[in-house]
């Protein structure tokens, strides 16, 4: 704020804490990465990095797993 000079963070639906982008496009680039897109297109469609794809794919593909095996 430049009135107290003081910083905030504020939350926003989706969006865990601590992390800047959606469980909505994190399943929408693991959905893609499934279906055969490289994580080179998917970092350029999605402007981040090639690491960020490839950590947020083995995130949801743990977590698809997990609810697999607890069925």
């Amino acid at each position: 704020c430049n009135d107290c000079k003081r910083y905030g963070n504020q939350r926003f639906p989706g969006i865990e804490k601590y992390h800047r982008s959606t469980e909505r496009l994190k399943k929408e680039v693991f959905y893609h990465h499934t279906h055969g897109v490289s994580q080179k297109d998917l970092a350029k469609r999605f402007q981040c990095g090639k690491a960020t794809i490839e950590r947020w794919y083995k995130r949801m593909y743990e977590l698809e797993n997990r609810e697999l095996q607890n069925r």
